[in-house]
């Protein structure tokens, strides 16, 4: 700003707060504060004063700016306060936009850090505040290796999941921990994995195909009873059999 005075009669002008001795009927100031100048003007026969404030508005300050919680499930809210001095606006970026007061509602889909931005005649002043969002858990992998085993074998099932807190399996496999189990279905089973956190929880199935052994359920002789030389008959009804062999020199049948 630019200090002026009209003066008559003096020998020397000088100016306190580091201007020191001037001349003509002005000198340019940068105060960095609000500042009361003091000119003194002086003769031989002694010196006056005069006084002139400048008034300085400083940037804007922000003395806080925080996310509570700052850490939230994903789907949940939380809550920007902020404490700011001397500001004529203030913003919020992602999409927040103008704010008043001291504090608003958020809720982030993913972990997102907050720009406030609070600005007045003298400038702008920026402050971050993150709000850490925790997503449901993922599962990219779930499967039984063998897919396909004989009734009384076992096979096993892994996993592949992140950011879970707890893991289950149903049919009686419970709790899980680690990347795989060893289970022995009793028949062809679908398992379903439940992988859960405080967001929420996801599950994905694997099936075990198992192979019972075969069934015989009839196989008889007709007729039962023949005379020497004659022929008889023997049936039968099977299933699940991969071959099937009779004694006594029959051998391997179909």
């Amino acid at each position: 700003t630019s200090l002026s005075w009209s003066v008559s009669g003096a020998t020397s002008l000088v100016i306190d707060h580091g201007v020191g001795t001037v001349s003509g009927t002005s000198v340019s100031v940068s105060p960095a504060a609000t500042t009361i100048y003091t000119l003194t003007a002086t003769n031989g026969d002694g010196s006056v004063t005069a006084q002139a404030t400048v008034t300085v508005t400083p940037p804007p300050a922000i003395t806080a700016f925080a996310a509570s919680p700052a850490t939230i499930n994903q789907g949940q809210s939380t809550s920007l306060s902020w404490t700011v001095s001397g500001a004529t606006s203030l913003t919020i970026d992602h999409g927040v936009g103008v704010v008043s007061g001291t504090s608003i509602s958020v809720s982030p889909a993913a972990t997102t850090t907050y720009t406030l931005t609070a600005t007045n005649g003298a400038g702008s002043v920026t402050s971050k505040a993150t709000v850490t969002v925790t997503p449901p858990p993922a599962i990219t992998a779930f499967a039984a290796s063998p897919a396909a085993i004989n009734q009384g074998q076992s096979t096993s099932l892994s996993w592949s999941v992140s950011g879970a807190t707890s893991l289950v399996i149903d049919h009686g496999v419970g709790t899980v921990s680690g990347t795989s189990v060893s289970v022995s279905p009793a028949a062809t089973t679908t398992y379903t994995l439940m992988a859960t956190n405080g967001a929420g929880s996801v599950t994905a199935q694997a099936t075990v195909t198992v192979t019972p052994p075969p069934a015989i359920t009839a196989f008889a002789a007709s007729p039962a009873t023949i005379n020497q030389g004659q022929s008889t008959s023997l049936s039968w009804t099977v299933s699940g059999a991969t071959s099937l062999v009779i004694d006594h020199g029959v051998g391997t049948v179909s």
